[in-house]
C-alpha cells in the first residue's frame, strides 16, 4: 500500500496544545502514565509539533511477490 498526501503544514505554537497532542499519541505506545508526565514535562518545550492540512490524498495497492 502506497500513499501520498499534498498539502499545508504549520506549526503548532499554544503549549496546552502541544502537551495534549503528545500526551494523547503517547498513549498509543504506553500506559505509563507516570512515564509521560516525566517526558513531557522534561521535553514539551523542545517538542515540535506540526499540523498537516491534506488538500489532496492518492494511493495505489501495490502487488508485491
Amino acid at each position: 500500500k502506497s500513499v501520498v498526501v499534498f498539502g499545508k503544514i504549520q506549526i503548532i505554537e499554544e503549549p496546552e496544545k502541544i502537551i495534549s497532542i503528545c500526551e494523547k499519541l503517547s498513549y498509543k505506545f504506553t500506559s505509563d502514565k507516570d512515564y509521560i508526565d516525566n517526558e513531557i514535562k522534561n521535553y514539551a518545550d523542545k517538542t515540535l509539533v506540526l499540523e498537516l492540512t491534506p488538500e489532496h490524498i492518492c494511493g495505489k495497492i501495490v502487488k508485491e511477490s
